[in-house]
């Protein structure tokens, strides 16, 4: 595992405060690494524009796991190109995890009434991207690796799934409530059209939340190991 300054040295369980502390250092410290994934988000929401809603799902649920895989290199110490690479090598374990993941929270968080349970999936199936991305499985085939990564986010869950959930929940509310304010002032003071504007909050906030979710991994490893039940 290559070493990044922010994240792998989480030795104990962080507090909320400083998980997105944490997640504001990672994004300052590279601001146009992870920017450049945020187009990914972009792009995947101008594409629903034109689709119905069943495709929108699986656009925007295989544009988070795609997004979500490269940050979690990036969030270790990868270059961009490295970043890349890694997840194309990945892509059908990733493709296949991002069905998984981010159909359902892309169902939930299409509504507001089931922002809970967006967040309460969250909570429990987050980990298995970065999971993928980061660990070595004993089987480092396609269903070795899927059943490894499946495997693990309910280990990482369990350890303290209320915590999951809490970061998932304030990760979905504050990019909902920060989006809608930029969206907001993009549509008005630069005039952009309103998909636009949501393409550009996206670029700019989605980095965010990934980075949020894959800090939130190392965070859960660490309060594995502080029970004794984490396994690197």
């Amino acid at each position: 595992m290559t070493a990044a300054p922010d994240a792998v040295e989480i030795r104990k369980p962080l507090r909320i405060g400083d998980l997105l502390a944490a997640a504001v250092r990672i994004y300052g410290s590279r601001p146009l690494a992870f920017l450049a994934t945020g187009l990914i988000q972009g792009c995947a929401l101008i594409a629903t524009v034109w689709l119905p809603f069943a495709a929108d799902l699986v656009i925007v649920a295989l544009s988070f796991g795609i997004a979500y895989g490269v940050i979690a290199r990036l969030v270790v110490g990868d270059s961009i190109e490295a970043a890349g690479q890694r997840t194309l090598g990945l892509l059908p374990v990733v493709a296949s995890l991002a069905l998984v993941v981010g159909i359902p929270f892309s169902f939930a968080a299409s509504f507001l009434i089931f922002l809970i349970v967006a967040a309460a999936w969250l909570g429990l199936s987050t980990f298995a991207i970065p999971v993928a991305m980061i660990e070595a499985p004993d089987e480092p085939g396609y269903a070795g690796r899927m059943a490894h990564a499946l495997r693990r986010t309910v280990e990482l869950a369990r350890v303290e799934y209320v915590h999951a959930f809490g970061v998932a929940a304030i990760m979905i509310v504050l990019t909902l409530l920060v989006g809608v304010i930029l969206s907001l002032a993009l549509f008005s003071f630069a005039e952009n059209g309103r998909i636009a504007a949501l393409a550009l909050s996206q670029i700019v906030l989605s980095p965010f939340f990934f980075i949020g979710l894959s800090v939130l991994y190392f965070d859960q490893q660490a309060r594995a190991e502080e029970k004794g039940s984490g396994r690197r």
